[in-house]
């Protein structure tokens, strides 16, 4: 047996123990990582450095259901020394951010100052509230001076005015301007008021007065000239609105031109319903029959009668008598009444104009 061929303990049978009789080379000596050679000489060549050490990028992880993708976990890299041979690993990222103690003082004072701002703002309202509300009832300009009145021809300014006065001195804006209307409104000729303020210092007050409508026979008085049916009698008429309030009585000759003369007693429980129903036929008239019209009246809301010039040309004085209802259908009753009037009679019924009648 050859001694390359030789096996001994800790050996496989063979192969040559010696790498030369392998290769054929004879075998360098080991050198140490950067270091000179055994025998103290350079052999020319830089030393080999050594690998850097990679990377090691994040799995991917597979996408979940419903189509978003995992989010990796981004971690700040720890540093390895080449030497140790350690690959980069990745610490845990931070949940919750840290402020700082700075930042946290600069937010303090931004709620501080607004909180600051706010109850500055409010304050200030206040405050001009209260010059407001002291202008406007305490101030010298703000109380009532002067009353101005409009509207009067037949009422008297001096009742209206010591109705109105009593707030003379007064705060114009807590004057009392519904107690004022309602004394103005007491007097007997005063049909609506209304009063209002006027800066600075004046209260206003505006009177509509009640206006006739019709003309209403009165009793007879003692006159110095005649006129009626007695001697030294004078015939007077009342003029009342359309509430049947009297506003004035005066002689019937010096009635206002235009104003109808109506026969209604007044005083009675329903003598203002007499009243507007014998107006709405008086104002409701046709000019042919308006014409004719020497007198209207009525004892109920549909009782009303007229009495017509006659239609005989030998006879102008002579009336004849109409007997109307009420105040409804008013046109058809009026048309009717036209065709009648061409025959002769003295009293023509038309309260139901379907069957309208006549009588001599």
């Amino acid at each position: 047996m050859t001694p390359n061929s030789s096996s001994g303990p800790g050996r496989r049978p063979g192969r040559s123990s010696s790498p030369r009789a392998a290769t054929g080379r004879s075998a360098a000596p080991r050198r140490k990582p950067g270091g000179p050679s055994s025998s103290g000489k350079s052999t020319g060549k830089p030393a080999a450095k050594a690998p850097r050490p990679t990377e090691r990028k994040p799995e991917r992880q597979p996408e979940r259901k419903g189509g978003r993708k995992p989010t990796a976990k981004v971690g700040r890299p720890v540093s390895a020394s080449h030497s140790t041979g350690l690959l980069p690993q990745y610490a845990p990222a931070r949940t919750r951010p840290v402020v700082s103690q700075t930042s946290a003082q600069r937010f303090a004072a931004k709620v501080r100052a607004r909180r600051r701002r706010r109850v500055l703002i409010t304050t200030s309202i206040v405050l001009v509230l209260l010059a407001g509300g002291w202008g406007a009832i305490f101030s010298p300009w703000a109380t009532v001076e002067q009353v101005e009145i409009a509207g009067l021809d037949r009422v008297k300014e001096a009742d209206v005015r010591a109705a109105a006065e009593t707030e003379l001195g007064h705060s114009l804006l807590l004057a009392r301007t519904a107690e004022v209307g309602g004394r103005v409104e007491q007097l007997r000729l005063v049909k609506n008021v209304q009063v209002s303020r006027a800066w600075p210092g004046t209260l206003r007050v505006e009177v509509t007065e009640r206006e006739p409508v019709a003309a209403l026979p009165s009793s007879r008085v003692a006159g110095n000239s005649t006129s009626g049916t007695g001697r030294g009698e004078m015939l007077m008429v009342q003029l009342v609105d359309d509430e049947g309030v009297v506003v004035e009585t005066r002689p019937a000759r010096s009635t206002p031109k235009g104003l109808p003369r109506i026969d209604v007693a007044l005083g009675q429980k329903q003598s203002v319903e007499n009243l507007r129903a014998t107006l709405a036929v008086r104002n409701g008239l046709p000019k042919n029959l308006d014409d004719r019209l020497t007198a209207i009246g009525t004892s109920s809301p549909d009782g009303i009668w007229l009495k017509l010039a006659a239609p005989l040309k030998n006879a102008p004085k002579r009336t004849v008598l109409v007997q109307w209802g009420d105040s409804e259908n008013g046109a058809q009753k009026a048309e009717v009444l036209t065709a009648l009037l061409r025959q002769k009679a003295r009293t023509y019924d038309v309260r139901a104009p379907e069957m309208p009648s006549i009588a001599s």
